[in-house]
C-alpha cells in the first residue's frame, strides 16, 4: 500500500498497487468506514445494495410501480366518493 495526500478539496488518489488489487475503475464507489485502526476504504460491490434494498430492475421500474398504485388509488378514490 502507498502514501495519500489530501488535497484542499479534501479529496485523495488511491496509489496504483491499490486501484490494482481492489480491481478499482473509474466511475467506480467506494465505501470508507472509520475503525480503531483508522480509515477502511472498500470497493463498493452493487450486488450486495441489491439484495439489501429489494429487488428492482432499475429505477424506471419502481418509478413505474408507484404511478400504478397512485392510479390505483384514484381509481378506488373516485369510486368510494372520496
Amino acid at each position: 500500500m502507498g502514501m495519500m495526500k489530501v488535497t484542499r478539496n479534501y479529496q485523495v488518489t488511491l496509489p496504483k498497487d491499490s486501484r490494482k488489487l481492489l480491481n478499482i475503475k473509474v466511475g467506480d464507489i467506494l465505501l470508507a468506514s472509520q475503525k480503531e485502526e483508522g480509515l477502511v476504504i472498500k470497493k463498493f460491490e452493487e450486488d450486495v445494495v441489491k439484495a439489501a434494498a429489494g429487488t428492482w430492475k432499475s429505477v424506471e421500474d419502481s418509478v413505474k410501480y408507484v404511478r400504478e398504485m397512485r392510479a390505483e388509488y384514484a381509481k378506488r378514490a373516485k369510486r368510494l366518493g372520496i
